[in-house]
């Protein structure tokens, strides 16, 4: 079985599915052989069925750094280039109730 990625359109070659596993692992889209069968029948549909899960959407990581600091992401992300300065940023203890318990 053969499979034509975006790249290999472009030369008019196919890759065999083994080599765009491996390919697609170097990239971290496919973590291990155990689902790779079901990853390639949505690559070939095109379409992922199904929709979002229901309920409250997942806290991330981001999500409470900007909280605890009360900055936006971008401001987080230029101080944490200055390691000693987000030290002393990420050192200070937390206000009351600007953490989740």
């Amino acid at each position: 079985m053969f499979i034509a990625t975006a790249s290999a359109l472009d030369c008019g070659q196919k890759l065999p599915v083994p080599a765009l596993v491996v390919s697609l692992r170097l990239f971290g889209i496919v973590h291990g052989y155990a689902w790779h069968a079901s990853f390639l029948k949505d690559v070939l549909k095109g379409k992922i069925e199904g929709s979002r899960p229901r309920g409250r959407q997942r806290r991330r990581w981001i999500d409470d750094i900007t909280e605890w600091t009360g900055k936006d992401i971008h401001q987080c992300t230029v101080e944490a280039q200055d390691s000693a300065k987000w030290k002393s940023v990420s050192s200070q203890p937390l206000e009351q109730g600007r953490h989740r318990e």
